[in-house]
């Protein structure tokens, strides 16, 4: 049986989102499941949501905000550095399909798979839009779909979205989310059982992990990856500094990393990435995954919220539910209430006891959800 999975994973520079695919696919890989990635590229027509004219409003306005940011940097010769290191990651690591440009040219997979995957990451969130084909809307009847953990704030569902959940997840043989409340809600919504799944980069063993650095630091140092745009980032990483007489390396994402008093890393792949994680010995990250790789590498970390808790675009959820299955409640904080005096070092025994429960059940129903598929397809 060959499997396809959609995710994003090919056109993206945010190293969870590739990290993640590759360890789907690894998982797979080992469990003797030819797989592929499916290289697929969204057009405007794809979407249910918003109008195609909401979306083209949506591109003109992000060029004129570009257009007019204060740069911080000399140029964007770092973004297209990081844009490379990523793309070669991807060609290097990972087994991907030809290129499917919009829904009518990804309808040809049903031609060379016999069972779909689509998750994990956030292609389900319905935050800005909602793109049908992300749910296999597409896919022969016939054919196994199954919903490996995607991504979904609870609570947020309007009759819109609520709709579109219920029309666009039919015939999947099974459905995990990423996140419990957010599998109760669902469930009780399309009145089927669904189970909350862990991230695949937490589906592989950690020696997985382990296996794919290479350097080895001894020096110590404070690791700082924000995705989000907090000037109050800075305050925290300087404490952080001041208490501890650690230097402070940097991985940039935005114009605002280079704000933060430490030095910036050129260059940084997926590799050099988690690299970086494991030899740190302290990781201040707004990331999800980057928060991911600290307790996969046992670090001493702090995982800052990104969003204003009960905001439109609040994705505070999925680090919540991270939080209360391995019970690392107390590493969350707030940028704006940050003490690194708070800050101590999770007792990892009883993270990875909590993390070994979660990646048993999730293997579990992953696995079985590809046997009910080879049992159809027979």
């Amino acid at each position: 049986m060959k499997v396809a999975i959609l995710t994003w994973a090919t056109n993206t520079n945010n190293y969870g989102s590739i990290l993640q695919a590759y360890a789907l696919q690894s998982f797979l890989e080992d469990n003797k499941y030819e797989n592929e990635l499916l290289d697929y590229y969204p057009r405007v027509g794809d979407y249910q949501w918003p109008s195609s004219l909401g979306l083209y409003r949506k591109k003109v306005l992000k060029k004129i905000k570009r257009k007019f940011a204060t740069k911080k940097t000399k140029d964007n010769s770092w973004k297209e550095e990081l844009n490379r290191c990523c793309q070669s990651f991807v060609d290097k690591k990972l087994n991907v399909s030809k290129k499917y440009n919009g829904l009518e040219e990804i309808k040809e997979a049903n031609n060379d798979y016999d069972a779909f995957i689509c998750g994990s990451d956030q292609i389900w969130s319905m935050q800005r839009v909602i793109n049908p084909v992300y749910y296999l809307t597409w896919v022969d009847e016939g054919k196994g779909k199954i919903a490996y953990a995607p991504s979904i704030p609870s609570g947020k569902f309007n009759d819109k979205k609520e709709k579109a959940l219920i029309d666009n997840t039919k015939g999947f043989i099974d459905i995990s989310i990423r996140e419990e409340k957010a599998a109760k809600e669902i469930g009780y919504l399309l009145n089927r059982d669904i189970i909350s799944a862990l991230d695949p980069t937490l589906l592989v063993e950690d020696d997985f992990w382990v296996e794919k650095t290479k350097t080895h630091n001894n020096s110590k140092y404070i690791l700082c990856y924000f995705l989000g745009q907090n000037s109050k980032y800075r305050q925290c990483v300087q404490e952080t500094k001041d208490k501890t007489g650690y230097k402070v390396k940097v991985v940039p994402f935005n114009e605002e990393s280079f704000d933060i008093n430490g030095e910036i890393k050129y260059g940084v792949g997926p590799e050099e990435f988690i690299d970086l994680v494991r030899n740190a010995e302290i990781v201040l990250t707004d990331s999800y995954h980057g928060t991911i790789f600290s307790i996969i590498f046992e670090k001493k970390f702090v995982l800052f919220k990104r969003f204003i808790d009960g905001e439109k675009k609040d994705e505070n959820d999925r680090i919540y539910d991270l939080a209360e299955k391995l019970k690392i409640e107390e590493h969350i904080s707030d940028a704006s209430d940050f003490s690194y005096e708070k800050n101590k070092n999770p007792d990892y025994r009883v993270v990875k006891d909590y993390l070994r429960k979660e990646r048993d059940k999730s293997r579990r129903f992953l696995l079985n959800s590809l046997k009910r598929c080879e049992r159809d397809e027979q």
